[in-house]
Parts: structure tokens; sequence; C-alpha cells
């Protein structure tokens, strides 16, 4: 998957069906997906159409953030970034939380959280390419 995503040309010059890649990677993530809320579902003990807009953006930011702690490209340290990223998504949460707001628990403000972190995120690594480079 991850030389399906780094180009489809160098993939198919490589002699890789990547056609054969891709349905099996969506295969895969979605029966992994199904799987996950349908346990979801047997253990809460019902059912809602607004369960899964949390988990999305749950997910995303701890990607996102997670993949700025990340130093090489290796499974392992993805991984171990993506669970960073998730630490420090709720941290911010509960930060927020405890400066007094009362509609924190809503989608749009973890979203708005999401968004910030983000930004936030992307500022310093912005800084530290920058520094990099005048020290070079």
């Amino acid at each position: 998957m991850r030389v399906y995503g780094d180009g489809i040309i160098i993939s198919e010059s490589l002699g890789i069906d990547t056609k054969h890649v891709l349905w099996v990677g969506l295969g895969l993530s979605n029966g992994l997906v199904a799987g996950a809320g349908a346990l979801m579902t047997q253990v809460i003990g019902n059912f809602s159409t607004a369960m899964g807009a949390g988990a999305l953006v749950f997910g995303i930011a701890s990607v996102i953030i997670g993949q700025r702690f990340a130093t090489t490209n290796s499974v392992k340290e993805s991984i171990i970034g993506c669970f960073i990223g998730a630490i420090i998504y709720k941290i911010a949460i509960e930060v927020v939380t405890s400066l007094g707001s009362s509609t924190v628990g809503s989608d749009y403000n973890n979203i708005i959280i999401a968004i910030v972190l983000i930004f936030l995120m992307v500022t310093v690594n912005d800084q530290r390419k920058q520094e990099n480079l005048e020290n070079f």
C-alpha cells in the first residue's frame, strides 16, 4: 500500500498489480472498520448514526498530530506517533473542558480544537524546517 501511495506509475513499472493492491487495501480497511463498529455496537447495546462523527475527528487528528513526531517512515514509529497524537488530542480536550466551556463535548467544538492543534503542529514543523535550512 505504501508503494501504491508513493506513485502509481512507479508501482506499475515495478510489476505491482495496482488495481489488486487497491482493492485489497480498501477491502481490508473497510472490513476492519465494519468489525470495530459492530463490536462497539454490541458493547454499548444501541446504535445511533451520529456515533462515528467524534471518532472520525479523533482519528484524523491523532494521525496528523502524531505524524509530526515520527522522524522516519517506519510502521513502528508511525503507530507510536498516532498514539502520541491521540494522547495530545485528548489532553487538549481536557484542558479546554477544565477552562469551563460548557459545550466542549459537541462535535463542532472537537473539530475546532482539532483544527487549532493541526495548525499549531504545521506551523511548528515549518519553523523547524526553516531553522534547519538557515543552519545548513
